[in-house]
């Protein structure tokens, strides 16, 4: 179906396509997807201008989305018959959410979330046509009773505008509810754990945000909005953390024990710091405080069932490898490498990455976390005092826990930068398969800043 309209005062052709529409001008022609399409706005007058509002991709290097527009002018029959083709269009052509719920932090990061919630979330996604029901935190715990208590069934998805700690605590709380209402015992780490249907989307308000650079490529709130708009989903898997047979938590983004459960921990004991936290605590810990080394038996569970150890490896009858580590760190995401090719990248599996730290100087230490941010192949393999592991599961024990100072220490565990507080120094972390939607239409490589 063609349509004949002006760009910028210039003659030109819009045709309705299957997948996109087509705008000719003079010797160019743009094609916009109807995924991409968010609003065409109404003009007036005999002779309307009207603007069509789209989402442009950037896809390298920043891998941002961004609002962009044109002006088509049509007369008014015209006019009338192109909306009605494009609203058609989408509906049919897009999974795009008709009414999402939004939890907003108002404190989190830099206690913007309500600015942002009310500057751009909603009025992109009320461009887009999409109903919104807000609800701002107002104390702690509030997202653990939201997600308790809210009507889910009456919105397409939930929006979490929010930190790492704002996603953690809504999103165990629905994993939660969702295995009780599917009768699954909790406790129990060899259970199929029912797929939570509810999508989910987020938006960057928090300090960290490294779930958001995962999913979106970025920690921009415009690019994860127009995700979100876009109404794509993703798949995703799931770490449970269990302490002596009781579930401790489900993590999305990491699993840490050590030094990034000592980190965490002081972030959060020095939120008067406000953003500057996040740099005074590692920079204490990278030049003034003694880093903790903790002696430890680990048994990695690899898909096939084969643990291929190297020779340095003291392993005992039952396969544990004895270990003196200053952190451990799970990662719920099977990582995907910068310096690889695309199709180069590994087969992803049910599997995760974990990375054992051994004890090593405070410049090689440094040197890696900076090399961390922008993760390459290359680097892991070049690193000496890490040990890289694709596993579905792994089991911890602390063997030598007789400082008393030390012994509180070991009974913290980091879930997605939340600390929760366990009975022994025991842990047992599995990966769930698929066990929640995502909105997200990225496919780039995995991203941490």
């Amino acid at each position: 179906m063609n349509f004949s309209v002006t760009i910028s005062y210039n003659a030109s052709t819009l045709t309705i396509e299957e997948e996109y529409i087509a705008i000719n001008e003079q010797d160019t022609q743009r094609q916009i997807l109807y995924e991409n399409i968010l609003r065409l706005e109404n003009g007036s007058g005999g002779r309307r201008t009207s603007r069509l509002y789209y989402i442009q991709d950037y896809p390298f290097p920043d891998y941002r989305l961004t609002k962009e527009y044109v002006d088509i002018g049509a007369d008014e029959e015209t006019h009338i018959q192109l909306q009605k083709s494009l609203s058609e269009k989408i509906k049919i052509a897009t999974a795009r959410p008709r009414k999402l719920s939004v939890f907003v932090n108002p404190i989190g990061g830099q206690r913007r979330g309500k600015q942002i919630c009310d500057h751009v979330v909603v009025p992109i996604f009320t461009l887009a046509g999409i109903e919104v029901d807000v609800t701002v935190s107002e104390r702690s715990g509030h997202g653990k009773e939201f997600a308790e208590t809210y009507d889910f069934k009456s919105v397409d998805g939930l929006v979490i505008l929010g930190g790492d700690g704002t996603i953690s605590e809504i999103f165990n709380s629905l994993m939660r509810k969702t295995q009780s209402d599917a009768g699954v015992y909790l406790n129990d780490h060899n259970t199929t754990l029912q797929k939570m249907e509810l999508p989910i989307g987020i938006i960057p308000a928090g300090t960290g945000n490294g779930l958001v650079s995962i999913l979106h490529g970025c920690k921009d709130v415009m690019t994860s909005t127009l995700h979100i708009v876009k109404g794509r989903k993703k798949c995703c898997n799931v770490t449970g953390s269990y302490n002596d047979g009781d579930l401790i938590g489900y993590g999305v983004f990491i699993a840490a024990y050590g030094l990034f459960v000592d980190l965490a921990d002081d972030v959060h004991r020095f939120r008067w710091l406000k953003i500057f936290r996040i740099i005074a605590v590692p920079f204490y810990y990278m030049f003034l405080k003694k880093l903790r080394e903790i002696n430890v038996d680990i048994t990695y569970e690899s898909l096939d069932g084969i643990l291929h150890h190297s020779k340095e490896d003291n392993i005992d009858c039952q396969g544990k490898q004895k270990k003196r580590l200053i952190n451990l760190l799970a990662l719920s995401y099977d990582l995907d490498f910068e310096d690889y090719h695309k199709d180069k990248q590994p087969e992803k599996k049910d599997q995760f990455d974990l990375l054992d730290y051994t004890p090593c100087s405070r410049f090689d230490l440094m040197k890696h976390f900076y090399n961390l941010l922008h993760l390459t192949k290359e680097h892991l393999d070049s690193v000496n005092f890490i040990s890289h592991n694709k596993v579905k599961a792994f089991n911890l024990e602390v063997t030598d826990d007789k400082n008393p100072s030390e012994q509180e220490q070991n009974l913290r565990y980091n879930i997605d930068g939340e600390i929760y507080n366990i009975k022994t120094p025991n842990l047992y972390v599995k990966l769930h398969p698929r066990c929640y939607n995502v909105y997200s239409s990225y496919t780039g490589p995995l991203r941490w800043s």
